[in-house]
C-alpha cells in the first residue's frame, strides 16, 4: 500500500500552495486520482483528498498528515508561482503572494530579503513615491526566472534544484551589489568633479 507520508514534501507543498492560492484544487484531486487509477491497493488518503469537497477541506486533510512544524519548500512554491506571473496574473496579486509566504514556507536568507525588498519597491512604486511598476514587474519576473525549472511532477530534483536556484541568487545578488558599488563610485566622482571647480572658481 501506498504510504502518503513518502510524498510529505509535495503534501506541504499542496498545503502551503492551496492556502496562498498558488496551487489550485483541481490539480491536487488530479495528482490523488493518478494514485488511485493506478495503484492496486492506494491508501485511503487518496480517496478522501480526491473526493475532498472544498479547497480548506483538502488542506485539512493534508495537514492531519504532516508534522505540524514542516514547512513547503519555498524555492518549488516560488517556481509554482513564476507560471502564475508569466500566465498573466497581476502583479500586485504576485507581490502579495510572495510576501504571504514569507512566515509559512522554507525560505533562505537571501530569499527573504529579496522579497521584502520587492514588496518595499512596489508599495513606493504603487503609492508613487518613488520608482515605477515596470521596473518593479522586471525585478519579480528575474527573481521568479531562478524558479522556473520546479514543478510538480520533478519533486525528486528538488534537492538539486535548490542547489541550483541558491547558487544563481547568489550571483545576482553580487551583480546587483557590484552595480550599485560602481554607482556610488559614479556619483562620488561626479560631486569631486564639482566639488574641485567650485574651488577653482574660488580661487
Amino acid at each position: 500500500m501506498t504510504n502518503p507520508k513518502d510524498y510529505k514534501e509535495l503534501l506541504a507543498l499542496f498545503k502551503a500552495g492551496l492556502a496562498a492560492g498558488v496551487i489550485d484544487k483541481v490539480e491536487v484531486t488530479k495528482w490523488a486520482d493518478g494514485f488511485i487509477l493506478t495503484k492496486n491497493e492506494p491508501d485511503y488518503f487518496f480517496i478522501e483528498l480526491s473526493l475532498a469537497k472544498s479547497k480548506n477541506d483538502a488542506i485539512t486533510l493534508i495537514g492531519e498528515e504532516l508534522d505540524s512544524a514542516m514547512l513547503a519548500n519555498g524555492k518549488a512554491i516560488l517556481g509554482l508561482l513564476h507560471k502564475r506571473f508569466t500566465q498573466g496574473d497581476e502583479l500586485e496579486a504576485i507581490v502579495k503572494t510572495m510576501y504571504h509566504l514569507l512566515n509559512n514556507v522554507e525560505l533562505s536568507e537571501s530569499e527573504v530579503w529579496e522579497i521584502y525588498t520587492i514588496a518595499e519597491y512596489f508599495d513606493m512604486a504603487h503609492t508613487k513615491v518613488h520608482g515605477s511598476l515596470e521596473s518593479v514587474r522586471q525585478r519579480v519576473a528575474d527573481f521568479l526566472a531562478l524558479y522556473k525549472d520546479y514543478s510538480i511532477d520533478n519533486y525528486p530534483e528538488w534537492l538539486e534544484l535548490d542547489k541550483k536556484a541558491d547558487s544563481a541568487l547568489e550571483e545576482a545578488n553580487r551583480k546587483a551589489r557590484e552595480r550599485f558599488e560602481a554607482e556610488q563610485k559614479s556619483r562620488e566622482n561626479k560631486k569631486s568633479w564639482w566639488k574641485n571647480l567650485w574651488q577653482n572658481n574660488r580661487n
